[in-house]
């Protein structure tokens, strides 16, 4: 990209898009939802902004004063690098307008805040732990001539640590209430209200002398109090003292007036009362008449169809062209024929293409739906001759299971069904025979079978499948046995078969293991061992992705069973889940741990890794832990140091928010200056 004949005033305001900090996320506070959301700034994974100025002279001139415009501080390794950095180059401390603190950090705060004159905003914490020294923070308060301060409680979620004011919390309280009396620039101050406080008394102290300290502001104009909507509205017992300041012009609510204000009116101080501003309510209805509707200048031919492909994806269940056991489309996972219908009645149109869409897709959201179906199926045997795709959707609890009679296959045709599926967690029923009759029936045309547990304990003769020719997806959960007995498969059998599910009898996996199956890439399976290694031995190369559900499986044999694996899935990790290999593994990209439980084995089995034996290894997902967020928590978090081990060898370790390790800064042994 040549920027040689780039203003540097245009170059600052692209560079600005990327490098500057959201005024949303610099002022976060610990409030409401914002307590299980974290630090915006916990961002493992992401590439630095600094790199930006690697690119040439000209973006390193204009993207400097950008990049030390905001300081976010979350470890005592940054706070260092900073007092290092601005210690050799003293000039890059001007740009410094707006420093967040998230912790103490020792006297290297005070180093830094030293060289940093400019600095206006300030956003510091009112709770700290026992050994995260606030030294540093209470000297660099006395040198301050800031304009907006902003206090929030830690990120910290063990409330018995909340319980307990120590000496550093106090001290760094008792320095920010002296600043806030002596400072003569402070116009505007937010306060995240420490809601968990409230319950202990040995905060009583604490919020006393803020309120004492914002009284005597000399030049506060501004009270900002943030109190999150999910939280029922309450009066800090330091507002009211605050409210005394003569020079005090409003305090904001960051939230609209609701009844529970009203409730607190009578208890709250005439002078409060006259101060407090609340965010309006916004409402859309004075301009609905002013908006147009949606394709009102299309042609009226054109409009229907256009919605038509819009509803689809509403109404209808999508190709199973990707992992069907994983997928969770909203169309019936988390909707309910109550709402497709709500949706229907919107206009005329929308009525008839939900009637046309309904008719070819219908979902048993319940034991009532099931009813319905089947009685209107009985009473009308052609209301359903365009009947694709019947789903069963994910019922709550998962107890609540649903079971289709056994005459419903055998009394009717329907002549268009295609798809037969359910919720793979928690599946729905049917009884052999019905299996039977729909397989008799349908079985030529069938594309997927999946999410039904095929009840009783009988025997199915194998030739039952034999008409399974074009089934993409199948779905077999049962103890039924099948009788393999002198029976060869046509070739044409299971042809198109691509993703299975497996759990039950082994002599379903025989009649499998006879079949060709040429399509097959993707299988979850129970449990594997020597049962099933005749099938891995003719069947393994062809899988890309595997998934194995039993922790107790022995797992020493499967990737050199399986050398075109791309993906391997684990439900957990037990005492035979190792990934050793006699021959090195060539295609393995990425394994999926999704089990929620912390498991004792997982040393050993991330002891089994070898680059090696997994040259292409890129990403180990684990879906049961999240990385820590506090300088504190890294020290005690087991998982950071296996990240970092396998950081070594290039291999990523992801949590279950889908964030990678990257690693933070180190303290390093260095003379002060």
């Amino acid at each position: 990209m040549a920027t040689a004949d780039l203003p540097d005033e245009i170059l600052k305001e692209i560079l600005s898009l990327v490098m500057s900090v959201p005024d949303e996320d610099f002022l976060h506070g610990n409030h409401g939802d914002d307590f299980f959301a974290g630090s915006p700034f916990a961002r493992y994974g992401k590439v630095s902004t600094s790199t930006l100025l690697l690119v040439c002279k000209g973006w390193l001139r204009v993207g400097t004063p950008l990049l030390y415009h905001t300081v976010v501080l979350r470890s005592t390794a940054q706070a260092q690098a900073l007092e290092l950095a601005l210690a050799q180059t003293p000039q890059l401390g001007k740009f410094v307008r707006r420093l967040r603190l998230e912790g103490g950090f020792g006297d290297h705060v005070r180093g830094a805040c030293v060289k940093c004159p400019n600095i206006e905003e300030l956003v510091l914490l009112f709770d700290y732990e026992a050994r995260d020294s606030t030294a540093g923070i209470r000297k660099a308060l006395k040198q301050m001539n800031i304009k907006h301060l902003v206090l929030t409680p830690s990120y910290r979620r063990n409330a018995r640590s909340l319980s307990v004011a120590n000496k550093n919390s106090v001290e760094l309280n008792t320095a920010v209430h002296e600043m806030l009396v002596r400072c003569k620039t402070l116009n505007t101050v937010t306060i995240y209200p420490p809601r968990a406080f409230r319950y202990f008394s040995n905060w009583d102290r604490v919020e006393e002398g803020l309120g004492n300290a914002l009284r005597l502001a000399p030049s506060l104009q501004k009270l900002n109090v943030p109190i999150n909507l999910t939280w029922k509205l309450f009066c800090p017992n330091w507002l009211p003292l605050a409210s005394y300041n003569p020079h005090l012009k409003v305090i904001c609510f960051d939230r609209p007036k609701t009844e529970d204000w009203q409730k607190l009116e009578p208890e709250l101080p005439n002078r409060l009362l006259s101060l407090v501003w609340f965010k309006c309510e916004t409402s859309d209805g004075d301009d609905i008449m002013l908006r147009p509707c949606p394709l009102a200048r299309a042609p009226r031919k054109v409009q229907p169809m256009i919605w038509r492909r819009i509803l689809d994806y509403f109404y209808c269940v999508d190709e199973a062209d990707f992992n069907p056991f994983s997928r969770k489309p909203p169309s019936y996972q988390s909707t309910s024929n109550k709402y497709r219908f709500k949706v229907a009645t919107l206009s005329r149109d929308f009525y008839r293409i939900a009637v046309e869409s309904m008719r070819s897709t219908f979902v048993i959201d319940g034991s009532p739906a099931l009813r319905k179906f089947e009685k209107s199926i009985r009473q009308n045997p052609h209301e359903y001759d365009e009947l694709e795709c019947l789903v069963f959707r994910r019922l709550y609890p998962e107890s609540a299971v649903v079971q289709l009679s056994d005459d419903i296959f055998a009394d009717h045709d329907f002549p268009s069904l295609r798809r037969v599926c359910g919720s793979v967690v928690a599946p729905g029923r049917m009884s052999s025979a019905s299996l039977k009759n729909l397989l008799r029936k349908r079985g030529r045309f069938l594309v997927e079978i999946s999410g039904f547990r095929v009840m009783g304990s009988g025997v199915l003769p194998a030739a039952s499948f034999a008409d399974l020719v074009n089934i993409h997806t199948f779905y077999w959960h049962s103890s039924v046995k099948i009788n393999t007995r002198q029976y060869v498969p046509p070739p044409e059998c299971f042809r198109s078969l691509r993703a299975l599910w497996y759990t039950g009898v082994n002599s379903f996996i025989k009649l499998l293991e006879a079949c060709e199956l040429p399509s097959l890439r993707v299988l979850w399976i129970s449990k594997v061992g020597e049962s099933t290694k005749p099938f891995f031995e003719k069947h393994g190369s062809k899988l890309e992705e595997l998934k194995i559900m039993d922790v107790s499986s022995d797992t020493s044999d499967v990737l050199d069973l399986c050398p075109n694996l791309m993906l391997l899935r684990l439900q957990s990790v037990g005492e035979k889940t190792t990934l050793d290999c006699k021959t090195s593994h060539q295609k393995l990209v990425k394994i999926y741990i999704d089990d929620g439980t912390i498991s004792r084995e997982w040393d050993p089995f991330f002891l089994s890794i070898s680059r090696d034996n997994l040259p292409m290894l890129r990403e180990i997902i684990v879906d049961s832990f999240d990385y820590p967020k506090t300088e504190q928590d890294i020290r005690k978090n087991a998982w950071v140091e296996r990240a970092e081990a396998l950081l070594e060898d290039g291999i990523r370790l992801i949590d279950r928010r889908g964030l990678h390790w990257v690693p933070r800064l180190e303290l390093v042994t260095r003379l002060r200056r």
